[in-house]
């Protein structure tokens, strides 16, 4: 059985994540057969993410809320070694600019409140 750290999931890095899917696909593919190597990667994939729907559903709003904070401090770290020091309004408003920008309307609200925070 696949034990989740103490405390929730809501803190756990993306390593922590992807070391807990190893470690389901680890378990899924031992308990099944020894024949892990032959299987193809998407029947590996399909057993994940069969065991990712058994779990209770705070757990999967948890964990996808750790991964997605996870993304969005690594493209705020990118553009602070690309832009140099920000505030941290105006870093909010770079990074929302980056994970939404591709939506006109989202880029011209993103683009007023930037207007409006100081470097």
């Amino acid at each position: 059985m696949v034990m989740l750290p103490r405390g929730g999931v809501a803190g756990l890095t993306l390593p922590s994540l992807l070391c807990v899917k190893k470690s389901l696909v680890c378990f899924l593919s031992t308990s099944v057969s020894m024949k892990v190597m032959s299987e193809s990667e998407s029947e590996l994939e399909a057993r994940f993410r069969t065991v990712q729907a058994s779990l209770p559903s705070h757990v999967r709003v948890a964990r996808a809320a750790a991964m997605f904070a996870w993304a969005r401090d690594l493209i705020g770290r990118e553009i602070v070694a690309h832009a140099g020091p920000l505030s941290d309004a105006r870093l909010k408003w770079e990074t929302a600019m980056r994970l939404y920008g591709s939506d006109a309307a989202s880029r011209k609200l993103i683009q007023r409140m930037l207007d409006h925070v100081s470097a």
